[in-house]
C-alpha cells in the first residue's frame, strides 16, 4: 500500500474515532436529560460540540487525501 493510501486510511480512522467520541457525548447528554441532571447534560453537550467540530475538520482532511 502506498504512503498516500496509508495516510488517507489513518486520516479516516482518526475522523471515525472523533465521530464516535461525539456520539458518546451526545448519548451521555441525553441520558443526563432523562435523569434531570441538566448541568451534566450541558457539560456533555459542550463536549459533543467540541468533538463535532474536530470530527468535521478531520473528515475534511481525510477526504482531501
Amino acid at each position: 500500500m502506498s504512503n498516500t493510501n496509508t495516510a488517507a486510511g489513518n486520516a479516516h480512522k482518526a475522523a471515525a474515532d472523533e465521530h464516535r467520541a461525539c456520539a458518546d457525548h451526545h448519548s451521555k447528554a441525553a441520558a443526563c436529560h432523562d435523569k434531570g441532571k441538566l448541568e451534566d447534560a450541558k457539560d456533555n453537550a459542550s463536549k459533543a460540540m467540541s468533538c463535532c467540530d474536530t470530527a468535521s475538520k478531520k473528515s475534511a482532511s481525510a477526504c482531501a487525501c
